[in-house]
């Protein structure tokens, strides 16, 4: 073999994967069609959230690089949002959160493709809560807030996840189970709950949406409308305080990662999402089956 030979595999390779990639965040959109049309026929307030809200101001499309789709929705919409969930007869979309398995490992609720491990291809739905205005209880509150999702991930994630071999990890699994065995998942939910509703959002100065990934804090007045913005040719919201939540998130949002990030970013996404496809689809049969 030659460097032309091996520059041509290359080249080759990498499309194959891009193509591949390109599906899933195909499927993934889907789903965030399917989510728009619920939210607006039943008058529920959503917006489009980190990456995904990136993505459509800055680039009118997905993120190129990234298949990972994240919607905020106000937690005062959340018995609205179930309702409409509930009612829904789809042979192409499914939906799973705390409201629906107690055991549930994330607090984010995941909207997801029929046919797909529910973890691999989705859309994660955050909800925004109230924040108390004093800093002290403010940190205080979202340390609490973010220790849910910790105690969450210890107590479940072995049952929706493939469980790797070996002394350490089964001995780190035992531990989760020990320090989270005071709690059950009804009681978890229940407490989780009154946080949420703890400090109303509309009455708050400043606002969290549960999970968040970044550990942000945003002003509560950023979110008090939003605007229409064509996303690969469909029309979504956006906060009408995006420029300055974006800010907050991202700094130099228009500014995009030298070439290699990018790079490392699509190929960390396509092994993650093609792993949990492989790996995960036993586990939530063998899960749903035992549950039922």
């Amino acid at each position: 073999m030659n460097s032309e030979v091996f520059l041509k595999e290359s080249v080759k390779y990498i499309t194959d994967s891009y193509n591949k990639f390109r599906q899933y965040q195909s499927e993934a959109f889907e789903i965030l069609k399917f989510f728009d049309e619920l939210c607006k026929n039943n008058n529920i307030t959503y917006y489009l959230a980190f990456g995904t809200m990136l993505g459509a101001v800055r680039d009118n499309s997905v993120i190129p690089w990234d298949y990972d789709i994240d919607v905020w929705v106000p937690y005062t919409m959340r018995s609205c949002l179930l309702s409409a969930l509930e009612k829904i007869e789809s042979d192409k979309f499914d939906w799973i959160s705390t409201d629906k398995e107690v055991k549930y490992s994330s607090s984010c609720l995941k909207i997801f493709k029929k046919g797909y491990p529910f973890s691999a291809v989705h859309i994660d739905i955050y909800y925004l809560v109230g924040l108390p205005n004093n800093q002290k209880k403010q940190i205080s509150h979202v340390k609490k807030l973010s220790r849910f999702k910790l105690i969450r991930k210890r107590k479940y994630h072995h049952i929706w996840f493939k469980r790797e071999q070996g002394i350490l990890s089964t001995c780190i699994r035992v531990f989760n189970a020990i320090v989270t065995s005071w709690i059950n998942g009804r009681l978890l939910r229940k407490i989780e709950n009154a946080f949420y509703s703890k400090y109303p959002l509309e009455k708050s100065k400043y606002c969290f949406s549960v999970g968040d990934p970044y550990g942000k804090t945003y002003y509560t007045s950023d979110f008090s409308g939003s605007e229409c913005i064509t996303l690969n040719q469909h029309e979504f919201y956006i906060p009408k305080g995006y420029k300055r939540i974006l800010s907050i998130i991202y700094s130099d949002y228009n500014k995009y990662p030298q070439i290699q990030k990018r790079f490392d970013e699509f190929y960390k996404m396509l092994n993650v999402v093609q792993e949990r496809e492989e790996r995960n689809s036993k586990n939530e049969r063998e899960y749903h089956r035992k549950h039922q």
